[in-house]
């Protein structure tokens, strides 16, 4: 059942709530699940899941339910722990935790309390010469509140190198009631996020279920546009309660947004590498010549020399040789803008150079180009008449320059598409089959650069019902059927594109073949 829109909030609302928190020095309390974790390369619990069926073949079959805490049960405490060390160990930090490691440093967020059992939200941390409080609520029950500082890491699992991991069903339910403390702690006079955690079947959820009320608001992202599971509905979000949803993100788009939104600048890695070695080199003490002397040198000095001469040249722009075309200081601003999500100044930074470029410029501007594009159409959909117009052409000029730029960009063309089909959905005549048209053609041109990639799939089976045509939507459909991420039937089944189609005996047919 889809959430009310009454009870939808923005990543501005969040920004807001987040500042305001700061002022008061009673920063942000946030709660993340697996979720946040999935792309640095840790699977999901249906991932381990499959790892067990295929390494531990006599543990699986043991399993009573072919799902997380079942299947965990029944393997020994050792190839356990040594399943989720391997995934850990050899995680990438992703977006996600090094924005949260960065909101952390600016002060935004204090309290981080975690299901996982990585360690990536210290490491993130860590990049910023920050080392939160950590507090293992799975090793102990023992909570003071007036012992907590922040920031602070509450692992509420376990850690994966710790003496205590919980995660059959048993163990968490008894935890669960532990964590009661920590969870009504962190809400005092603060407001939560809730990021990358589903709820789904998890005793931990009945803590935040339980608080009546978040004097501060409760934020629960969603994963992209799936709607919350219904307890989360029915038991949480809520105007009583000030627990509201703010959907359309993944972990990493989400941070990546609400950093553009409180307007931060870039990490400092990101546009001045060799600074923020150098100031890694300025916590070391001076290097001890032998335990028996005062004599200390610096062993450092040579590197330290290194990273300042590189600096000096590469990030300060006094060098005597500049490398021909789009120099490295360019092409680190280009990212630093991109990253603040300044699309202008990327596109800016070109102009008086030409087209002498790197490769690696040539694929941000033609990002640049491609998310000022959606920029403009989002724009333009809020407005009417001439100036909706303008906004349109500015949109495909743009869509047009990143094409031009990278011609395998299949995210520019299927964006340029919807765009189009948008615009075909609000005229009529040959203006519509015009703009259908040109649709066509553009996913027709990204399904060829990416064979079989879902969107530009499923929105040529759009395109054609559109227009009317049955049979074109309808194979086209079929081939998104066999591709993943899967297709929800309810997707079709609500989409307006397919409602001239509709009544058909063909595609009623076809959509019978999804299977939830």
């Amino acid at each position: 059942m889809p959430v009310p829109d009454d009870l939808h909030r923005s990543i501005g609302d969040i920004a807001a709530a987040l500042r305001d928190a700061k002022e008061r020095n009673q920063p942000c309390s946030v709660l993340i699940g697996a979720g946040c974790s999935v792309s640095a390369g840790i699977p999901l619990a249906l991932g381990f899941v499959d790892e067990v069926k295929l390494r531990y073949v006599a543990a699986f079959r043991r399993a009573r339910q072919e799902d997380y805490p079942h299947v965990m049960r029944e393997l020994d405490t050792g190839p356990r722990y040594r399943l989720i060390a391997e995934y850990v160990e050899r995680a990438n930090l992703n977006w996600a935790h090094i924005l949260l490691g960065w909101l952390v440093k600016n002060g935004y967020i204090g309290r981080i309390l975690t299901t996982n059992f990585d360690n990536l939200v210290l490491r993130a941390c860590s990049l910023y010469g920050v080392h939160p409080a950590v507090y293992d609520l799975a090793a102990t029950s023992t909570f003071k509140p007036s012992f907590v500082r922040d920031p602070a890491v509450f692992f509420l699992h376990g850690q994966y190198g710790g003496f205590v991991q919980l995660h059959t069903r048993e163990e968490v339910e008894k935890n669960a009631k532990l964590l009661r403390p920590a969870f009504e702690n962190a809400t005092v006079k603060r407001p939560w996020l809730v990021v990358g955690y589903s709820g789904y079947n998890d005793p931990v959820f009945e803590n935040l279920a339980d608080i009546p009320e978040y004097a501060d608001g409760l934020y629960w992202v969603g994963y992209r546009n799936q709607e919350p599971s219904q307890d989360v509905q029915t038991r949480l979000l809520s105007h009583g309660r000030q627990a509201y949803l703010v959907a359309g993100y993944d972990a990493d788009m989400f941070f990546v947004e609400l950093f553009r939104e409180l307007k931060l600048d870039a990490p400092p890695f990101v546009t001045d590498p060799f600074s923020h070695l150098l100031d890694v080199f300025n916590t070391f003490i001076p290097f001890p010549l032998d335990d028996r002397s005062t004599k200390e040198a610096d062993i450092t000095h040579q590197a330290r020399a290194w990273l300042s001469r590189a600096q000096s040249e590469l990030v300060l722009g006094q060098a005597n040789q500049i490398p021909s075309g789009i120099d490295e200081r360019l092409e680190a601003r280009a990212f630093k803008l991109f990253a603040e999500g300044n699309y202008d100044g990327v596109i800016e930074l070109h102009h008086p150079r030409g087209r002498d470029m790197t490769e690696s410029f040539r694929i941000v501007l033609g990002a640049a180009y491609s998310k000022r594009a959606k920029r403009s159409d989002k724009l333009a959909c809020s407005t009417t008449g001439e100036q909706s117009a303008e906004l349109h052409r500015c949109a495909d000029a743009d869509y047009e320059a990143a094409i031009e730029l990278r011609s395998d960009d299949y995210v520019a063309l299927n964006n340029w598409a919807v765009s189009l089909m948008d615009r075909a959905s609000r005229v009529s005549g040959a203006a519509a089959d015009a703009l259908l048209k040109s649709a066509e053609e553009k996913l027709c041109s990204a399904n060829v650069v990416n064979p079989g990639h879902a969107s530009p799939l499923y929105n040529l089976a759009c395109a054609c019902a559109l227009r009317g045509d049955v049979g074109g939507a309808v194979g086209w459909l079929r081939r998104r059927m066999g591709v993943e991420p899967k297709l929800r039937r309810s997707k079709v089944e609500d989409d307006p594109a397919f409602d001239r189609i509709r009544e058909s005996v063909e595609f009623r047919s076809a959509v019978e073949e999804i299977t939830d």
